[in-house]
């Protein structure tokens, strides 16, 4: 979440992108119909203000894929938290893909990075 915030704020500086206003186009393009987006999440409190928005303007499928979460407990901790979100928001009905925890492999995958 770290990178993709420092590449979001990096492309906003450097293009003089205002995501915000290219929200409001793709809605205000898309009145009579409401887009699909899928989007990945990776806990609750880091979802709450995109799930708080969104899901007024766009059909959503929230994927949960992090196996970069150690230890397990962490990563169901997680997962638990973002699903009581979901409830107490009132959007339990908005599907989640979600994929078991697979540090080992993750840790496989990055080391072949090195």
């Amino acid at each position: 979440m770290v990178a993709f915030f420092m590449c979001l704020c990096y492309d906003i500086l450097m293009n003089r992108r205002n995501y915000q206003r290219e929200l409001e186009r793709i809605i205000e393009k898309n009145s009579d119909k409401r887009p699909r987006v899928l989007l990945h999440v990776c806990c609750g409190p880091c979802s709450s203000s995109v799930l708080e928005e969104l899901p007024k303007h766009f059909d959503l499928t929230l994927v949960w894929y992090n196996p970069n979460i150690y230890p397990e407990a962490e990563f169901t901790l997680r997962y638990e938290t973002l699903r009581k979100l979901m409830r107490d928001m009132g959007l339990a009905d908005i599907p989640v893909i979600s994929e078991p925890w697979q540090n080992e492999r993750y840790h496989e995958r990055d080391a072949r990075l090195v």
